[in-house]
């Protein structure tokens, strides 16, 4: 049986809405910029278990996403807004395995059995 709707009527303090996610710039513990969160990963339970950041390149041309586990991330406030405290180094994002999601994974079998 279908459990019934429920109603949220208004973000609380510790909530945070995925388009204030995407964008926010992602840092070390020394404040150094990684990159930024460009997507997230949502459990069918609704949970979020990865954001997607997107490391390296210049001004976005050649940045690699990577998905890191969301319970590694620490918001913190700054003077217009906030960023996202990461526990990893530069060189730890950027060796990290690309992030792919199912239609490019579909992608690459599919032209891989054409090749």
């Amino acid at each position: 049986m279908p459990s019934t709707p429920k109603f949220v009527n208004a973000q609380t303090t510790g909530q945070w809405l995925g388009s204030d996610l995407v964008g926010t710039d992602v840092v070390t513990s020394t404040d150094e910029k990684l990159g930024s969160i460009s997507d997230v990963v949502v459990e069918r339970d609704g949970s979020i278990i990865a954001a997607v950041i997107d490391v390296g390149g210049f001004l976005g041309i050649g940045a690699k996403p990577v998905a890191v586990s969301f319970d590694s991330l620490t918001p913190t406030p700054t003077d217009n807004g906030q960023k996202i405290v990461v526990a990893l180094s530069k060189e730890e994002l950027n060796n990290a395995p690309e992030f792919k999601t199912l239609e490019q994974l579909r992608t690459e079998t599919s032209e891989a059995k054409t090749n």
